[in-house]
């Protein structure tokens, strides 16, 4: 599954959840320096949609904060839990 999400670094309280220009927001806590941000990202939709972080990778935007996202997993498990984390 591919996804585009909204980053903000810097974030007061780590969460992944709701909806920004019709992308998924996710905020961490990590700032935007050195990958610092990105491995969070990745962390966090990894614990958010249940999946190992293996399975998440950044296909897109690893210097904004716009990225594409994909995750390999059960297809339909990974789409409920998007319309979920998206509402």
């Amino acid at each position: 599954m591919r996804l585009a999400v909204h980053v903000r670094a810097n974030a007061r309280t780590p969460h992944v959840g709701g909806s920004f220009g019709g992308s998924l927001v996710v905020k961490v806590a990590a700032p935007a320096v050195d990958g610092e941000a990105n491995r969070a990202v990745i962390d966090a939709i990894a614990d958010a949609f249940s999946v190992a972080k293996g399975t998440v990778r950044i296909l897109q935007g690893r210097r904004s904060p716009r990225k594409l996202i994909e995750i390999t997993g059960d297809e339909v498990f990974l789409a409920k839990r998007f319309s979920i984390l998206s509402a």
